[in-house]
Formats: structure tokens, sequence, C-alpha cells
């Protein structure tokens, strides 16, 4: 099972992809960038950029990912509107 994670509820944007459960699984790729502000315009590249790392080498589609986990706070409130989005 392949889960992607989002955080942009905080002082940064963040993404994972992980294989297996939360106490077993392996972190397939992370990426982190710290920011004040532009979460919006900074995730989708990052979501991207980690399924092209993690998913391309083993030749997997988005399709792939089984699951999505989103961080929900505390946080801004736009924050959080944008990593549920």
């Amino acid at each position: 099972m392949i889960t992607l994670g989002i955080d942009t509820a905080g002082p940064a944007a963040a993404v994972a992809l992980w294989q297996g459960s939360a106490s077993t699984g392996k972190v397939l790729v992370a990426k982190s960038a710290p920011m004040a502000r532009g979460h919006a315009e900074a995730i989708m590249p990052m979501v991207s950029a980690a399924i092209a790392e993690a998913l391309g080498e083993g030749h997997k589609s988005f399709t792939a990912i089984d699951r999505v986990a989103v961080l929900n706070g505390p946080g801004s409130f736009t924050g959080v509107r944008i990593g549920v989005a």
C-alpha cells in the first residue's frame, strides 16, 4: 500500500510517499520547503516531483497510490484548506 502525505498547515510545505504501514513502512521520498506563505503555489509541483521520483523508478503511475493523508493542523485555516483541496 502506498500513501501520499501532504502538509501545508505549518511553516513549511511538505509531501511524502511511503509504502506499508505507519509502523513498518518505508519512506519512498520526502520533500519539504520552509515558507511562511505560498503553500498553494508550491505544493502541487512538490507532489508531482515526489510522485515522479518515487513511482517513476518502478514505472508505476499515479494510480499506484492507495491513499492520501493530509495534516489537519494546528495551523492556518488557509494552509489546511490548501492541503485538503
